[in-house]
């Protein structure tokens, strides 16, 4: 069925550009030498008196700009640090108007802005030429879309090119790597010399082309050429000839080229259902060369099909390029895509189908890709999955990802739809996802991927099952007919399919694709009467959606469908069936139902909702009708209890649940009993700036001190933990809070005088105390100046004691080569006379039987010599010298310094000192003049598994070493800090 067109609104305007550019390349210098002219039509209603322009090849001129910014964001210091060779930029540059020089200057923030001031106010209607030599060195393709490798160009974003004057005003974008562009429609005719044994190709037509063709390869003669030189990449001299090749095209908003002296060429052609004519063209070199002798195939797909479903292509080619792409798997341009490495040939051919699709969904229909790539990438990644479950239904992840059937985590079973609810539950689980219609920028890296590419397109999906797949690409249809070389905005396309459809979608426009409320029914009780069920069905989510229930027999067989419309609160509906096994709604993973666990109903089991009980080994994909408890047998060690065995038994795998537990019992073989921790907490979640709040209880148990008796620790911690939310498209930093309540109840040898006996007797005695425990980080992980600060407060009826450590790593020699500086300073507010614990202030990093909240896993809590007793944890003063020296029961402050070396960072030298001064009530010898130490690391985990080497001391700490008789080999101590190993940790600190 076909849908009438509305009527195009009245009030709709967009400006015009034409371009007249002459580039050669130097192929020596990497540079372009170019000249452009530029035609701007002024549709709007408005007088202009200047043009934004963007220069966007001066993005890659180094640290500073918005590109290496957000790049360093990302984690990705490579344009931060590159050498001048590697740079780019474009120069020359002397904007006129019919000879008269027009004033111009680059935007203060952003050089590849440019503000061109016109010489008169051009007039709603009217027209100006704008001309300008300019110089392009070309960046190396390491760094994003624009770039060579070696002799290898891929030249896009490359030319001077005005931002979008549209309603909402200018939009002046810097380059960025994540994020595209938004530019305005017009014509090309761009002449590109360069040596004459280069093949090139480009966007649009090839003007008197026909000198060209002997190019073409035959798919034969490219296999036999790449059967002879199967790993030959090396470059060709270049032609002392130049040739200079015109292409032209209309109605296009962009213009990139590509050129390679290697490349095969590879040509089809196309005859759509109008009668319209596609040429198709490959061009790859040999690198996976033996993949991309099908991509004509590949090509001719993609273009059928994006015709079928949206509308017919109006261009004359389609060509695919393989080339050095740093931002993403491919990238688009009007008629013309470039194509990274692939693993497969299914692979390949999704990824050019993909950029394929987008001289629809970018080319076509000019979506502003910086503020909505969800109507972009979200929209094009949706007929994607589409076309793969049309030509290969069968594909599972196993075959993609493997490419063949093994049942690893039961990828055997689940398909591209699985894999992108799965992702999402993922994100959503911890609270780490965001909502579908933030601009590029916004998004974490992680999330741009998986909300854009993965949630947008699952959405849509929803969208067509519920609207059906007729009356969808009906209205698809005629929404691209309508906007084809225009800039529909989101409230174009939202009016559309409302105005096409009896349906209301508010659920969707206004809900799941602008915010990010869980969409989660539930099932509550089903009665049976007369051949129909009346279901009771809560709405347990914000998202009043709709609601898809089916019915199947024993035999797993669909007996009803029935779609009914989204309702906040509960409702009860009446459906027609009988001889039914299961009732389901929402199953379907396109439908991000946040908990299937509650979607079922089984009328003939005696527990008719409840889940299954399951036990899986260690991790799995969880199954919406089980209630999974996963193990895993577990060993254990330390220097008391010997070997531990025993089993870990968790509700918690790949998504984090609002009630977690873990229980973890240990036998020991040395004291034949039971050891091990357990833990349980509750998850709350907020819109605000708080993503989760953790309230639990952990305990554990171990011996820690064979001496007279074997003496073992109890420790029971409640507590709540707060994270804080990252600003918008920055994982680099962690904001938490916490507040516990340590409770520790320790056995001990206590040794009593007996005047009578003139002797001591031994006993085994208990202590107990509780501490109150405040602590804040702040951490900002940048690749840049990285720093670290974390406040904490302890206190109870003995003691008030707070202190901080704020740490710096300082760049310099590398990207990762670090002077780290670290400060902290700790006072102690209120102490004991005579305390039974010692709390104090240490200058030297702790040993385990000075961790006296049990926070730390020592092999050999009590050793004070050999191996296990040089195991440290760096904390207070962080001195790494075994020493009693610096003791505070006031104030302690030390600054510490670690230093890369060049060329490895697994060895590094340090340098600490610090003063303590002690209450003077207390008589006790301070610190007042400095304690100093330097020395060596062997660095094989940074901070985590290092060996520290003293080789600089101060006198006193020197002295202390020789009075205490302590050998060298008992200043070597080490940091192995094992309880970094527990994932169930390693997954609560994700930032994604």
């Amino acid at each position: 069925m076909r849908l009438p067109l509305q009527a195009q609104e009245s009030n709709y305007w967009q400006q015009k550009v034409n371009y007249h550019i002459n580039v050669k390349l130097n192929d020596s210098s990497n540079t372009l030498q170019a000249h452009i002219k530029i035609i701007y039509y002024n549709n709007s209603p408005n007088t202009l008196n200047f043009i934004y322009m963007h220069l966007w090849p001066n993005a890659y001129s180094g640290d500073g700009t918005a590109l290496s910014n957000d790049l360093l964001k990302r984690g990705n210091a490579d344009l931060y640090y590159a050498t001048e060779d590697k740079l780019g930029n474009i120069t020359n540059l002397d904007f006129r108007c019919n000879k008269q020089k027009l004033n111009w200057s680059f935007d203060p923030k952003n050089h590849d802005i440019a503000k061109i001031i016109l010489p008169q106010g051009l007039k709603s209607g009217d027209s100006i030429e704008i001309s300008t030599p300019f110089r392009v060195k070309i960046p190396s393709a390491a760094f994003s879309r624009l770039g060579h490798s070696g002799q290898s160009y891929q030249i896009t974003q490359w030319y001077p090119k005005p931002a979008v004057y549209d309603a909402k005003g200018w939009h002046t974008m810097p380059y960025l790597n994540q994020g595209e562009f938004y530019s305005e429609y017009g014509n090309y005719d761009v002449y590109i010399s360069l040596p004459q044994n280069y093949r090139i190709w480009a966007t649009g037509d090839l003007v008197d082309g026909e000198k060209e063709n002997h190019w073409l390869d035959s798919i034969a003669a490219a296999t036999a050429k790449i059967k002879k030189f199967p790993e030959d990449l090396s470059f060709p001299p270049s032609s002392l000839k130049s040739k200079t090749l015109h292409f032209h095209q209309e109605k296009v908003h962009d213009f990139a080229w590509f050129a390679d002296k290697r490349y095969y060429v590879l040509r089809g052609k196309l005859s759509l259902a109008n009668g319209h004519s596609v040429r198709t063209q490959s061009m790859f070199t040999n690198e996976d060369a033996f993949l991309w002798t099908k991509s004509i195939d590949y090509i001719d797909s993609a273009t059928s099909y994006y015709s079928q479903r949206v509308g017919n292509y109006p261009y004359h080619w389609v060509t695919a390029v393989q080339g050095t792409l740093s931002a993403g798997a491919g990238m688009e341009y009007p008629n013309i895509t470039i194509i990274g490495q692939a693993e497969s040939s299914t692979d390949l051919e999704e990824v050019i189908m993909h950029e394929v699709g987008h001289n629809w969904f970018y080319g076509l229909l000019g979506f502003n890709e910086r503020d909505y790539p969800w109507m972009d990438e979200g929209i094009n990644t949706f007929y994607q999955t589409e076309y793969m479950n049309h030509y290969y239904p069968h594909l599972n992840l196993s075959q993609k990802y493997f490419h063949k059937n093994v049942s690893i985590l039961g990828l055997d079973k689940l398909t591209d739809l699985d894999e992108m609810y799965y992702t999402n539950r993922f994100m959503a689980s911890y609270n780490l996802d965001q909502a579908c219609n933030l601009t590029s920028s916004k998004y974490t890296t992680a999330n741009y991927g998986i909300i854009i590419y993965e949630k947008v397109p699952l959405l849509f999906k929803y969208l067509q099952s519920y609207l059906g797949k007729e009356n969808f690409d009906a209205i698809m249809q005629g929404f691209y007919q309508k906007w084809k070389y225009k800039h529909p905005q989101p409230d174009d396309i939202k009016r559309y399919f409302e105005a096409n459809s009896d349906k209301n979608l508010s659920w969707f426009f206004d809900g799941l694709l602008v915010s990010k409320e869980r969409t989660n029914y539930k099932i509550c009780k089903a009665k049976e009467k007369e051949g129909c069920v009346s279901l009771k069905i809560k709405n347990k989510g914000n998202n009043n959606s709709p609601i898809f229930i089916k019915t199947l027999n024993s035999l797993g067989k669909i007996n009803t469908t029935q779609w009914i419309d989204g309702f906040s609160g509960t409702k009860t509906i009446t459906l027609k069936a009988k001889d039914y096994s299961r009732i389901g709604i929402n199953e379907a993973p396109y439908m991000l139902d946040y908990d299937w666990g509650n979607n079922y109903y089984y009328p003939k089991k005696i527990f008719k909702k409840r889940k299954i009980l399951k036990f899986r080994f260690i991790s799995s994909i969880p199954k919406e009708e089980q209630s999974i408890v996963y193990y895993t047998p577990v060993m254990g060690w330390n220097l008391y209890n010997k070997f531990m065995f025993g089993i870990l038994l968790y509700n918690h795998s790949i998504f984090e649940k609002k009630w977690e537990y873990e229980l973890m019992p240990l036998y020991s073989t040395r004291t034949k009993d039971w050891n091990g921790s357990a833990a349980i907490r509750h998850n709350f979640y907020t819109s605000g700036g708080i993503r989760r709040i953790s309230l639990g209880i952990s305990a554990k148990r171990y011996h820690y001190d064979i001496g007279h008796f074997e003496n073992s620790f109890q420790r029971i911690v409640p507590g709540i933990k707060l994270y804080f939310k990252n600003p918008d498209g920055n994982t680099s930093i962690k904001n938490q809070m916490q507040f516990r309540v340590v409770i520790i109840d320790k056995q001990f040898d206590q040794y009593e005088y007996q005047p009578s006996l003139s002797n001591y007797t031994i006993k085994q005695a208990t202590q107990y105390y509780t501490v109150y425990n405040f602590n804040y980080t702040h951490e900002n992980k940048r690749i840049i100046t990285p720093y670290k600060f974390r406040y904490n407060l302890e206190f109870n009826k003995e003691i008030v004691k707070m202190d901080f450590r704020t740490e710096v790593s300082v760049n310099y020699l590398a990207p990762k080569k670090y002077l780290e500086i670290g400060f902290f300073g700790g006072y102690m507010l209120k102490y004991p006379k005579n305390p039974k614990v010692d709390y104090s202030y240490k200058m030297s990093s702790w040993s385990g039987s000075e961790d006296y909240l049990y926070d730390y896993i020592f092999l050999g809590r009590s050793a004070r010599n050999g191996l296990l007793g040089n195991q440290m944890v760096q904390r207070d003063g962080g001195f790494y010298i075994p020493s009693a020296l610096g003791r505070s029961w006031g104030f302690l402050g030390s600054i510490n310094l670690r230093s890369s070396i060049p060329f490895t960072n697994f060895i590094k030298i340090y340098f600490n000192a610090g003063v303590s001064v002690n209450p003077t009530s207390l008589q006790i010898q301070d610190s007042k003049s400095p304690l100093y130490e330097g020395g060596v690391i062997l660095s094989i985990i940074n901070k985590d598994l290092e060996i520290y080497f003293p080789v600089l001391l101060d006198a006193k700490t020197k002295n202390y070493l020789a009075l205490n008789n302590i050998s060298y080999a008992n200043t070597i101590r080490f940091t192995m800090r094992l309880n970094l190993l527990n994932p169930f940790k390693a997954l609560k600190e994700l930032h994604l």
